[in-house]
């Protein structure tokens, strides 16, 4: 049996402060390996990289998740008694009640509502001297997702909503007052969703029966009991705060469509929707956001001559698996039509995680994400011209979640009418 190679740091906390999104696949390019051992604040922790370890770590008979996530994710991200944090039956039937939401008609009703509110927004647009892409998107995905979840916008603090939505997905990766902004937002959005809960228990609100927050209202746990409203609540932000969180990967295409113009013309130039969904996906797979997710091992074994001991923390790295050079071509070039071939969407396209939707821990939201980047991709391209200002696009690789370094500003935005010319200014 062999040794899971040591990165011999006697901690790699600070290394991974340092490098970000690249500590785990520099590690593994220097030691020539795709699985290592190092300790992270004390902790011993494994980190794997590549399809072979994703199909292993997705593994539920191996690997739990229950009291792993590190407590900061917990009090910005995820909240507490969330799905994510749960195993086996557990697990299984919050994420039925979950993808119960995602049928095709259901996000169909949902992109709809986007262009709602797209069209809306991009008519405000027009009078503006700059836009910020990342804000303006957090605006029209939190009115879209809350009509969709059975939450009447009109009734609500909007404002707030939103930019404490868009604060604990922020703040989940930062350190010091962004961290702690992202813990207030945490607060205050359990309690906005747990009233919500409460109060269609209630009868103060009649959501439509098919709706998230009907459905989380009225969901019971396997021995026939309603959630507490907290937790409800919960998972009715984690149908939400992901949906809002989409606007930073529609800030990253329009970054791609400023510096990758070839992508982007051939974009323009074929109006096939399934020309927008190759761009989408490139830009999820080569863009920054989800640097890795943990797990526990269960008990000890082994696993292609390795030996893991029992409870043990795991790191998967999403971003460098989908940007490792032995399953991807040229991975640090921006090319859509590479998803053209048949591609592993299981353990190799992993940017929010892998595995199986039903069984696993992987991401509920994907089929919203892919669905809603596509069709945002498509408007950005078809209905509206724009100029891109002079401005900072650098993005490091250190901040996570990554975000240009001025976050993508927009000029001269117009509302495209079907006569004119498609333009575009870099």
């Amino acid at each position: 049996m062999t040794a899971i190679p040591s990165n011999h740091r006697i901690d790699s906390a600070f290394q991974f402060i340092q490098t970000g999104y690249q500590f785990i696949p520099n590690e593994c390019d220097r030691l020539e390996t795709n699985i290592f051992e190092t300790r992270f604040f004390g902790k011993k922790t494994i980190c794997l990289r590549g399809p072979k370890a994703a199909e292993l770590f997705y593994d539920e008979t191996r690997f739990e998740r229950k009291g792993v996530c590190p407590v900061r994710l917990v009090k910005t991200l995820f909240g507490k008694g969330g799905v994510q944090g749960l195993d086996d039956t557990d697990h299984r039937q919050r994420k039925e009640m979950m993808m119960s939401l995602m049928s095709e008609e259901r996000i169909d009703e949902l992109s709809q509502h986007m262009h709602k509110h797209l069209d809306q927004q991009s008519a405000q647009w027009e009078t503006q001297n700059r836009v910020e892409i990342l804000d303006a998107m957090h605006h029209v995905l939190s009115h879209a997702i809350c009509e969709w979840c059975g939450i009447d916008p009109t009734q609500q603090d909007m404002e707030k909503v939103t930019q404490d939505m868009a604060m604990m997905v922020d703040g989940s990766g930062g350190v010091g007052p962004r961290h702690w902004k992202a813990r207030r937002a945490r607060k205050r959005g359990d309690r906005w969703a747990g009233q919500l809960i409460e109060q269609t228990r209630a009868g103060k609100l009649n959501p439509p029966e098919d709706s998230a927050l009907w459905v989380f209202a009225k969901h019971q746990d396997r021995k026939g009991n309603l959630l507490p409203a907290q937790v409800a609540g919960v998972d009715l932000q984690n149908i939400i705060r992901p949906t809002i969180a989409i606007a930073r990967w529609i800030m990253f295409a329009v970054h791609a469509m400023h510096t990758q113009p070839q992508a982007f013309q051939e974009l323009k130039a074929n109006s096939d929707i399934d020309a927008a969904d190759r761009f989408g996906e490139e830009v999820r797979r080569y863009y920054p956001f989800f640097p890795m997710v943990a797990a526990r091992t269960r008990s000890a074994f082994e696993w292609n001559g390795y030996e893991f001991p029992a409870k043990t923390r795991v790191f998967l790295d999403l971003y460098g698996t989908t940007h490792h050079p032995h399953y991807w071509s040229n991975p640090d070039d921006f090319i859509p039509d590479r998803f053209l071939s048949d591609i592993d969407r299981k353990f190799t396209m992993i940017p929010q995680g892998g595995g199986d939707y039903h069984q696993n821990h992987r991401c509920a939201g994907e089929f919203i994400t892919r669905r809603l980047l596509r069709d945002a991709v498509r408007y950005m391209a078809d209905q509206v011209d724009f100029e891109v200002p002079a401005q900072n696009l650098s993005i490091s690789m250190t901040r996570i979640p990554a975000e240009p370094a001025d976050r993508m500003l927009l000029s001269n935005v117009r509302k495209r009418v079907p006569s004119d010319t498609p333009a575009y200014v870099g």
